[in-house]
């Protein structure tokens, strides 16, 4: 598989990467590796060739997350940043257990949790997003997601290693733009990015006949998508969580009617909706509940997995999202229905909307004129029938990066 990037990696990482190497190499019987970092090619590299020699790969989330595991839980220790690299060996003699990757939770919604997974429940996952994605040896596929980012990482690195395609790393998305404007005769392209960042780099300018974008969990209103697909970006959303390898549904579709949904079941998984609209699945590709040493706290669930979103389901089968565990319908309107009608208003900007009690919260992450929070504010009132004092904007300038991490929302898990 040809990794690319948009950047020089640092030499001090490259080193690193070598001194990783060898240590694998030099070990008598497969080991542990606990793998995080910035530097994503230097990454998948070494994930990749850690897993062909049988060794366990565990992601962390981030590497404030590191320190959750102790030498005894692993038998080597790798950071690859671009300015700060670790490698360090650690006290577990051979691998234990039999998953072969292990992922994390990103921990905003709680303590981060840690699956594993076996490389066939990969390979399954891997299979899907193939056939999603109608991958060839000549595809490519780009993020500015870090290689240990566990969509980066299962869409992305192993996607593309199990087709035969190349994975190309920006450091920022002005860069997944700026890569694309700069290559016209290339073959299949697909981007695992915000749409929302791509269009401020200017992905509407980009002349490229076979694009698609998978938005992953970024709340996107179905206004804006529509609006990006009539300009020619074929934008599809999924859904998945961590436990089930990020992957439950996917918009094969890609039709009008299919906006706003993140499609139906893939292949394999089953999916209900409750009475309360509480969403659960069922998949075989569920990871087992590991514990801060990496053992297994249990068996992996077999059964049903409450995902802690609310959803409907569409007269095809897509399913839609509608809101979190917590939210209620306010004047008959859902969270969801509530983002896709400011959506008219907010254009390429998105928001976190949650409806609790007599109370509707919008998160934007932008600036909001005065005048388009009093059209926001307009539309919720009329959809609702609450007083506008009922209805609470915050707006944040910070740099929204693969969905800034929200609280989970109608649009999705992050």
């Amino acid at each position: 598989m040809p990794v690319w990037s948009d950047h020089v990696p640092s030499l001090a990482s490259a080193r690193s990467l070598n001194t990783a190497i060898g240590r694998i190499e030099d070990t008598r019987a497969p080991g542990r590796i606990l793998v995080t970092g910035t530097d994503s090619v230097s990454l998948a590299r070494l994930a990749m060739y850690a897993l062909h020699l049988g060794w366990q790969v565990a992601f962390p989330a981030g590497r404030p997350d590191v320190g959750r595991w102790e030498a005894p839980s692993y038998s080597l220790k790798v950071v690859l940043d671009f300015d700060d690299q670790v490698v360090e060996g650690g006290q577990l003699p051979q691998r234990e257990g039999t998953w072969d990757v292990a992922m994390s939770t990103s921990g905003t919604t709680g303590n981060p949790r840690t699956y594993g997974f076996t490389l066939d429940q990969i390979g399954g996952i891997s299979a899907l997003y193939r056939e999603a994605y109608r991958l060839d040896p000549a595809a490519h596929i780009v993020t500015a997601l870090p290689a240990a980012h566990n969509f980066a990482f299962v869409a992305g690195v192993c996607s593309a290693a199990e087709a035969g395609a190349s994975m190309v790393f920006a450091k920022r998305h002005e860069g997944v733009v700026r890569w694309l404007r700069t290559r016209h005769d290339l073959g299949r392209v697909v981007i695992l990015a915000s749409p929302v960042l791509l269009e401020r780099e200017g992905l509407h300018r980009v002349d490229h006949t076979d694009l698609l974008v998978d938005s992953g969990a970024a709340p996107v209103s179905r206004p804006y998508l529509l609006r990006l697909r009539d300009s020619g970006v074929d934008i599809r959303e999924g859904y998945g969580t961590t436990e089930t390898l990020s992957l439950t549904h996917f918009d094969t579709d890609g039709s009008r009617e299919s906006a706003g949904t993140v499609g139906c079941v893939v292949r394999g998984v089953c999916c209900r909706i409750g009475d309360d609209n509480s969403v659960s699945v069922r998949s075989p590709f569920a990871g087992a509940l590991l514990d801060n040493s990496f053992q297994p706290c249990g068996e992996g669930d077999a059964g049903w997995i409450d995902t802690g979103d609310l959803g409907v389901l569409d007269a095809a089968g897509r399913l839609r999202l509608v809101g979190r565990v917590g939210d209620v319908r306010l004047g008959g309107q859902w969270p969801r229905d509530i983002l896709d009608d400011i959506g008219e208003v907010l254009g390429a900007r998105t928001a976190s909307v949650r409806c609790s009690g007599e109370l509707v919260e919008i998160h934007v992450l932008s600036e909001l004129l005065d005048q388009e929070r009093s059209a926001v504010e307009d539309r919720v009132v009329a959809m609702t029938g609450l007083p506008r004092q009922s209805v609470s904007i915050t707006a944040s300038r910070r740099q929204l990066t693969y969905s800034l991490k929200l609280p989970r929302t109608a649009a999705g898990p992050t």
